[in-house]
């Protein structure tokens, strides 16, 4: 959903007329764009910063487009690369309410320090891949490798993008490593006739900056030495004979900006154009007349705007880009803050604890939480704030962004604004933009989830092409399904939307001449990328640990080390092999909801009704009068208009039919002798990323494998589908009697689902203590229904 910003109000402005025809255009122009070609950005909540080899990775991604939640993409993709760019596994998962889960398994016998991890969107590949999601994930190691020597480079950045000559500038500079690490620095701006300027020295994290005003056939070189002190010479940009520059001091709700021209210029800088735009609408235009004065002083308020990063966009009169700068503006309202507590709280071996989760109000929200042992190494350098707020908007590295959200001192200002100097923006191809062209992007959104398209090859079938495709789906737990697929006008068949983890084997059948003979001119391919190259995703990274994890590295590896050996025989805890648990028999509508429900569909708050074993079922005459009573709140009745319709507290009810959103009519068409199973999720249903306010009633088919064509008659395809996902697992202590082995987990509760309301809104969640742990690290991140985010961190001793 597009968000407008109504209010602006700017202050007193010299020199400056209406608002110009052409300024409205581009307006048009840029809320298209907002509305239909947003860039999406993905962050990831890991449930810790570092790990052993052979340990899971669990993790939960969160999608954005621009400022708002996704609902661009229905699947996600994770590419997992080693220090030398070979792929270890390429991951997918769906998309539900913005958001999905994975885990990675990393190989007991990995011998790198690092993983690499690159996460996308097939929208996402559409614009540049500087934008992708990318993690280095470090790995203990008790031989790290051997370190290279360090070699820095520098970077200079005049405010604006260009010099010009006889204009005083701004110049902000970054230096770093060969990793992007930064690195301090110190020197002094010397000309070519040897006369020494302005200085320069490292304010923060690499970054600085400096003035100069370039003369005309004069040129420049920063003498500049590194941490080791070794002397380096680097020339500066050239500056332009002539021409425009902008000038911007953000300050406390508003930002002050300068623009100056050449004494001697043509007709052209005279008439200047000036656009602020903060994601992606246009928040402050003016025309600047330049006529006699060669500069303008004015500002703009900002106090009234989203937090977020605004642009400020130089034009000449022909609207043709001049300069461009960024300034962040942070305005406080973008998150929200859960309370957490414990009322209940062990210091015991495998002892209980009860950790408690308040919401703030009852707006719904979608969060993860990960309680870890705190003695391990912890990482607070990025949350979903930063990545949403700040690096995912900006090319390159950006070193502990969480410094820049740390307060509102001068100094995080200063050192923030040098983020935004050295980055640059870069976001628009201003002249399409002016010339009202819109993009033409090679990779549709991906509107569906797993579509299967099946395309006719074999000659002497396609005169059958529009007769039906019969359609055997056979997946690893041995459930089955049979679909009739009705031909294209193009010799092919498709299904849509179809959710399933693992590979689906594909039995299959058409007629020919009104008889069914095996046919093998079939050619299968779903919608699902394959892994990117790995030099789409990373630039060098160091095979290191990276230098902002807490302090006495070195020990708390060795720590790490010695725990998982001390565990070394004993699986990590996210497989039930490693515990000894005397178990119940399961009941017959846990049976059918393993057998069924997939995805956020198995499991999960809902009404279970098993009518394999309900004799009286089939004398219904449909499966919502069924229905009808089984759940407070649900209702199913007819409009006035005779249209049949289903609510659940005022709202209507999402309809599924294996899993497969369909609609009231094609539900009352079943025979209820064919139905096996019915969840009645109540509101709010994630599983819909519509929202789901009104629940969901999720009905599945019997498996009917006695009517079933044989397999071993027709002829087998293979479709890969989702990256199958496995529940973390916590143990349950609670009973005295159970035999459990040694327990060597370092993350002691996963959930990367915790739905809340208004009716749920407090969250109690157990969990046991492990063999050793004693002081602990919760970390809750999520957004909820206003598109704000949370990050919170809690240390329990």
């Amino acid at each position: 959903m597009r968000k407008t910003y109504l209010h602006l109000a700017s202050l007193v402005i010299l020199f400056i007329i209406s608002y110009p025809i052409s300024a409205q255009n581009i307006d048009s122009v840029l809320n298209i764009y907002n509305d239909h070609y947003q860039q999406e950005k993905i962050h990831i909540h890991f449930d810790k910063p570092v790990y052993n080899k052979g340990e899971t990775i669990w993790m939960k991604l969160y999608l954005m487009a621009g400022a708002d939640l996704s609902d661009y993409s229905k699947n996600i993709y994770v590419d997992w690369f080693t220090a030398e760019g070979k792929l270890l596994e390429h991951q997918i998962a769906p998309v539900l309410q913005s958001s999905a889960k994975m885990q990675f398994q990393i190989p007991a016998a990995y011998e790198g320090s690092t993983l690499y991890a690159v996460a996308y969107t097939r929208w996402m590949l559409n614009f540049d891949t500087a934008f992708l999601y990318r993690k280095a994930i470090p790995v203990a190691q008790a031989i790290t490798a051997k370190k290279e020597t360090p070699v820095t480079s520098i970077h200079f950045f005049p405010e604006g993008g260009n010099l010009v000559n006889g204009l005083l500038s701004l110049v902000a500079f970054k230096a770093n490593d060969q990793w992007g690490n930064p690195v301090k620095v110190s020197g002094v701006v010397a000309s070519g006739n040897g006369v020494m300027g302005d200085s320069l020295i490292t304010l923060h994290d690499g970054m600085g900056s400096f003035s100069i005003a370039p003369k005309v056939n004069e040129t420049y070189t920063i003498q500049w030495k590194d941490e080791s002190g070794a002397i380096h010479n680097t020339a500066l940009p050239a500056a332009l004979s002539s021409g425009a520059t902008i000038e911007l001091h953000p300050m406390q709700g508003r930002t002050l900006f300068e623009i100056k021209r050449s004494e001697t210029v043509s007709d052209n800088f005279k008439q200047l154009n000036l656009i602020a735009t903060i994601h992606g609408q246009v928040v402050y235009s003016s025309r600047i007349t330049l006529n006699v004065k060669t500069s303008v002083l004015s500002q703009i308020r900002t106090d009234k705007l989203p937090t977020g990063i605004l642009t400020f966009t130089l034009f000449d009169q022909q609207w043709m880009p001049l300069a461009e700068r960024i300034v962040f503006v942070n305005n406080h309202q973008y998150a929200f803050y859960p309370a957490l507590s414990f009322p209940v709280r062990s210091q015991d071996k495998r002892g209980k604890n009860l950790l408690q989760i308040d919401m703030p109000d009852s707006i719904a929200a979608n969060l993860s939480i990960s309680v870890t042992d705190a003695g391990l190494l912890s990482d607070s350098s990025s949350s979903i704030l930063t990545q949403f707020l700040l690096s995912g908007e900006l090319k390159g590295t950006i070193h502990n962004p969480a410094y820049y959200f740390s307060g509102s001192d001068d100094s995080v200002a200063q050192a923030l604004d040098l983020v935004m100097l050295t980055h640059g923006w870069k976001r628009y191809k201003w002249e399409d933009i002016i010339a009202g062209k819109l993009p033409v992007l090679p990779y549709p959104k991906e509107t569906d989830y797993i579509s299967i398209h099946a395309k006719l090859t074999d000659k002497n079938y396609q005169e059958s092409a529009k007769s039906t495709l019969t359609l055997i789906l056979a997946a690893k737990d041995n459930t089955k399904e049979v679909l009739l697929l009705p031909g294209l006008a193009d010799t092919s068949f498709s299904f849509k939307n179809g959710i399933f983890y693992d590979s689906l084997q594909l039995g299959y059948e058409l007629k020919k001449n009104k008889k069914s003979a095996p046919i093998t001119g079939l050619n299968f391919q779903t919608n699902l990328l394959a892994a990117l190259p790995w030099q789409a995703g990373f630039n060098s990274i160091p095979e290191s640990l990276p230098d902002h994890l807490d302090s006495n590295i070195s020990g708390k590896i060795k720590e790490m080390l010695d725990h998982h050996d001390r565990f070394t025989k004993v699986k990590t805890a996210e497989t039930l092999d490693e515990v000894i648990v005397n178990t119940r028999a399961k009941t017959s509508v846990q049976l059918l909801d393993d057998k069924y429900a997939k995805g956020m569909f198995s499991g999960g708050n809902a009404y279970q009704l098993d009518l394999v074993n309900d004799q009286i079922a089939s004398s219904y005459p449909d499966i919502l009068t069924y229905i009808q009573g089984k759940a407070p709140g649900l209702q199913y009745g007819h409009k006035s208009t005779g249209t049949a319709i289903l609510t659940w507290r005022g709202r209507n009810t999402d309809l599924y039919v294996n899993e497969i959103r369909t609609d009231i009519n094609n539900v009352l068409n079943l025979n209820v002798a064919d139905i096996a199973y019915i969840k009645l999720f109540p509101p709010i249903f994630y599983g819909n990323s519509s929202g789901g306010n009104g629940g969901a009633v999720a009905i599945y088919l019997r498996d009917g494998t006695e009517s079933l064509l044989s397999p071993n008659t027709l002829p087998i395809a293979a479709v890969a589908g989702y990256t199958p996902y496995k529940e973390f697992y916590s143990p349950d202590y609670s009973d005295p009697k159970q035999l459990y082995n040694l327990d060597g987990r370092t993350t002691l509760y996963w959930n990367p689902y915790i739905i809340t309301d208004a009716k749920h809104h407090s969250i109690q969640i157990p969990f046991y203590n492990t063999y050793d742990s004693k002081k602990l690290r919760v970390i809750i991140e999520g957004v909820n229904a206003d598109g704000k985010f949370t990050r919170v961190e809690k240390l329990v001793d």
